[in-house]
């Protein structure tokens, strides 16, 4: 494995983030991120009754978008003011440089999780099989969290993610496989307890 572009591109976008990280600090970064996740789920849950005041179209899945991203851009912003006027209390508190420190951190953290779901998206494309993939330096590495992200996916999801050959084979597969292979050795075993009691058998009616 060799230090090649596409490890030049891994470690660009690790760097960038951790750049982010710094100047925007730990409390911004943080409360951008449940900003996010607050706009997501309150999108989810009333997107719906938002929708039917929408008559501006007859059309269901126009409606349902424009809902969906009229809450989630509405509490994104929001929240960004929010964080505009954390983020200058902060500048002035003492809290500062430890809060850049910090903020490097969780931006390390945020492009690890990134390239981990950017590897397991590559999984749904023939780039696993690339020769530059496989001889990577971090892509490898970065592959075995991917891998145990796919394994908490159902499988009728996860199945859709495929880095080997043996992806091809699903749970249900394996399990079979193994059941068969239970019940071969079980087999043989019994074959061989017979085999060993022929010979004590006729021991015996010679005796008699």
């Amino acid at each position: 494995m060799t230090i090649g572009t596409p490890d030049i591109i891994i470690s660009g976008l690790i760097l960038v983030s951790i750049l982010i990280g710094i100047v925007r600090g730990f409390i911004k970064e943080l409360i951008s991120l449940i900003t996010w996740i607050v706009a997501i789920v309150l999108a989810s849950m009333f997107t719906n009754q938002l929708a039917e005041h929408m008559t501006f179209t007859k059309t269901p899945s126009i409606r349902l978008l424009c809902a969906f991203l009229l809450i989630f851009v509405g509490v994104v912003f929001v929240g960004a003011i929010f964080n505009y006027f954390i983020g200058t209390l902060v500048r002035k508190t003492p809290f500062s440089v430890a809060d850049r420190v910090l903020g490097s951190i969780f931006g390390l953290f945020r492009g690890v999780v990134l390239l981990v779901i950017l590897v397991l998206l590559g999984g749904l494309t023939f780039l696993p099989k690339e020769s530059w993939w496989q001889t990577s330096y971090f892509i490898p590495r970065v592959q075995v969290l991917s891998l145990w992200l796919k394994e908490q996916l159902p499988e009728e999801y996860a199945k859709a993610f495929k880095f080997t050959d043996e992806d091809n084979v699903t749970k249900s597969d394996k399990t079979d496989k193994s059941g068969k292979a239970g019940n071969s050795e079980k087999a043989g075993k019994s074959e061989s307890n017979k085999t060993n009691k022929k010979p004590e058998t006729k021991i015996e009616k010679k005796n008699d």
